[in-house]
Order: C-alpha cells, then sequence, then structure tokens
C-alpha cells in the first residue's frame, strides 16, 4: 500500500483503513516554488511501517515527528526506517529492539534550497540619532535570500502544525527582525546620516554577521543581504547636496576670487553654482558556501579510500568529515542536529521548553519600549519607533 506515489506530478491521497492513514512509501515533490516545508498527511497524524520507505529528492530533507515534536531527520536518498535509523523516536516511545509493528507520526518535507527575491523595508520610518541633525527618521528597503540549514529547529520553532508553509508567511517576521537589527547596528555604528549614500555595499557587509546570529535561532542562513536605498528626509538631502558642492568647488578662496573676477567683467550676469548628487552604489554581497558541503579537498580524499563525497558533510563549526547520518561531530562534539534555538541568546533548546536555560528567556514573551510601548524582537538594543536606548 503506497503512501504518497506520484504520477505525472500530482499526489494520490493513502487509503483509509478503520484504524485511520496506513503509509508503507513517504515521498513529496515540490509542486510550488516558495514553498518551504510540507506536512504528510495535511491534517492528524498517520500509521507508519518501520521497513517502510522514505524518498527524500535533492534539495529536501524529511523530519519525522512524534507527538508534535520533531525528532529524527533523513537526509537527500531512498531509506528504509527502522528502530537503527530513528534514534530520537525509538528512545522516545521505549521501541524494542527489532520492533516492526506501525508507528503513528507525522513527516515534514523540507526544502533546503535557497529562497531567492525576498524583500525587506521599513513600514514607517525609523529613528535614529544623528550627531548633526538630531533625530532623523529613514526609511530603508532591499533584498535577501535565505536557507534551512536546521530544519528540527526551524519546524519546532516556525513551521509548528503548519501543512503548507511559504516563504510569504515568514516574509513579515524576518522584515521586523532586520528591521530591529538595523536600527540596532546604526544606533551603535552611524555618526552621521550624511554617511549612509554611496556605502551601501560596506553596510550591508557590516549588518550581515549580526542578522545572520538572529537567523541562526530559527534554523535559517541569511544567505545574502542587500540594502537598495535609504530614503532620507528632504531636510537631510539638501545638506548631502550641499556638501557635494563644496566638494565640488575646491578651494574657497579661490573659488571667491573667481566669483569676483566674473562680477566685475559683466554685473549683469549672476552665475548659479551647480551641485552634484553623490553616486549611489548598490552593495552586492558575494553568495554564501552551501551549508555543511565538503570542500574539493575533502571529496578527493573520500575517493581515494573508495567512499562516496555525497555520503558525508562537513561540520558547521569545525568542518571535519561526517557521515550525513551523525547527530554529533565526531572530531569536535558540535551538535549537527538542534531542535530549537533561544530567539533571545540562540542557545540551544529542548523543542518544549517554556524557559531558556542560558539566559532564562520566556518562549513566546514580546519586549516592549518603556518610552512609547512598541513591541520590539527579543535583544532589540534601539527602538525603531523613537529611537530609545533599550540598553
Amino acid at each position: 500500500m503506497l503512501g504518497f506515489p506520484l504520477l505525472n506530478g500530482s499526489e494520490h491521497k493513502p487509503q483509509e483503513t478503520g484504524m485511520g492513514l496506513f503509509l508503507e512509501i513517504l515521498e513529496y515533490q515540490e509542486t510550488r516554488r516558495d514553498e518551504i516545508s510540507h506536512r504528510i498527511p495535511e491534517q492528524g497524524s498517520a500509521e507508519f511501517k518501520l521497513g517502510g520507505q522514505c524518498i527524500v529528492r535533492e534539495s529536501q530533507v524529511a523530519v519525522m515527528c512524534v507527538g508534535g515534536k520533531a525528532c529524527d531527520v533523513f537526509g537527500p536518498g531512498r531509506h528504509t526506517v527502522t528502530t537503527l535509523n530513528i534514534p530520537v523516536i525509538t528512545k522516545l516511545l521505549s521501541l524494542p529492539w527489532g520492533f516492526k509493528s506501525p508507528i503513528r507520526t507525522e513527516v515534514y518535507f523540507v526544502s533546503t534550497k535557497v529562497f531567492t527575491d525576498l524583500k525587506w523595508g521599513t513600514k514607517e520610518p525609523v529613528a535614529l540619532r544623528d550627531k548633526d541633525f538630531g533625530i532623523v527618521r529613514v526609511r530603508g528597503f532591499g533584498r535577501y535570500t535565505i536557507q534551512v540549514v536546521e530544519p528540527l529547529v526551524f519546524i519546532n520553532s516556525i513551521v509548528g502544525q503548519d501543512d503548507s508553509f511559504r516563504t510569504d508567511e515568514i516574509e513579515d517576521f524576518l522584515r521586523d527582525m532586520i528591521v530591529s537589527r538595523m536600527t540596532d547596528w546604526l544606533g551603535m555604528n552611524m555618526k552621521s546620516i550624511l554617511d549612509l549614500p554611496g556605502h551601501y555595499k560596506e553596510l550591508a557587509e557590516a549588518m550581515k554577521p549580526d542578522l545572520q546570529n538572529e537567523f541562526a535561532k530559527f534554523g535559517l542562513r541569511l544567505v545574502d543581504f542587500f540594502i537598495n536605498s535609504f530614503n532620507l528626509p528632504e531636510s537631510v538631502q539638501k545638506a548631502i547636496d550641499q556638501r557635494a558642492e563644496m566638494g565640488a568647488i575646491g578651494n574657497m578662496g579661490t573659488f571667491m576670487q573667481y566669483q569676483a573676477a566674473q562680477a566685475m567683467r559683466d554685473v549683469a550676469k549672476n552665475p548659479g553654482g551647480a551641485g552634484n548628487m553623490a553616486g549611489v552604489m548598490m552593495g552586492m554581497a558575494m553568495p554564501g558556501m552551501m551549508f555543511q558541503q565538503l570542500n574539493t579537498a575533502q571529496q578527493q580524499d573520500l575517493q581515494q579510500s573508495g567512499r562516496k563525497p555525497e555520503d558525508y558533510v562537513a561540520c558547521p563549526k569545525c568542518q571535519g568529515v561526517n557521515r550525513k547520518d551523525s547527530r554529533f561531530c565526531a572530531h569536535c562534539g558540535n551538535a549537527l542536529v538542534v531542535e530549537k534555538r533561544c530567539p533571545s541568546c540562540g542557545a540551544q533548546m529542548h523543542a518544549e521548553a517554556k524557559f531558556c536555560g542560558e539566559c532564562g528567556y520566556k518562549a513566546g514573551s514580546k519586549v516592549q519600549c518603556p518610552e512609547c510601548k512598541a513591541e520590539l524582537q527579543p535583544g532589540t538594543k534601539f527602538c525603531g519607533s523613537c529611537g530609545h536606548k533599550m540598553v
């Protein structure tokens, strides 16, 4: 009895028995370019026979869940599911050795491709402190790309029980996070708003590490981050124009002598200066390497020893070579599969934990600005509504 066999790209529902859905083969072929994860079955759970097949395509991972908790992960390939390759579920359900009876589960197929052309921007002008202009309200816009690198964390923290999770369901959340962290970075590092135009590439590269740390708390990797523009108030834009004009004039004494000579030669004429607008340069961040990708030397070493490089991954911490089904790095002990991360400090958490064991953050709690009462992201240093310093 097949679970989700595919014919010409269409799905066939599994048959129902008196005990509910019963699956022997699990697979899913993406039908939408913006779909990050898909749940089988779409509602409730199903009986899956141990010894059955789980078929995972390239750029996919399959996450098996029991009792609403994401437990075990399968990478690309055809897997025969036994108690040996579902260690967390086996321990959770106390399954005996060689157990073959069906288990009740649901499976999430998570896409690990890079999702492109996502947009960020400030819904309202962000308040920033400037040494020359005081409080300045600025709008910013740009694009970014993301990739799921810790599927268990992503499912436990973001997806929940959603049957089909798409990029448009997380864009607002990620946009608010980007704007919040961008406001923090500018508040800590920016001296003058006049320095923004013409330095978008440098600003994007400087902000990206902090943003990557925030994305990692939810199992995501920020691959590319671009700043397209900052819309400045008219008064600030005029100041930028005046600065450009002064740069074009050069030596003020020589310029004044020239203007006086011109006036004496032809009093009727009233020459005016033409300002030069500062050029705007868009930043193009170099795309990052794929998560846990083996380098050329590692692939050659594996081939020379008669092993298949596609069966191995590199530890993201020490770059040591490990088998795909490893849960911990054999070289440095780093966890290769993380269930959940604290949105405040990024520490590892159990999927059902209500508080972070490192910083005490309460899961699901919000932060408010004491000045304007605006709702902020955990860890925010400056309020994006009024510019108040939080720490």
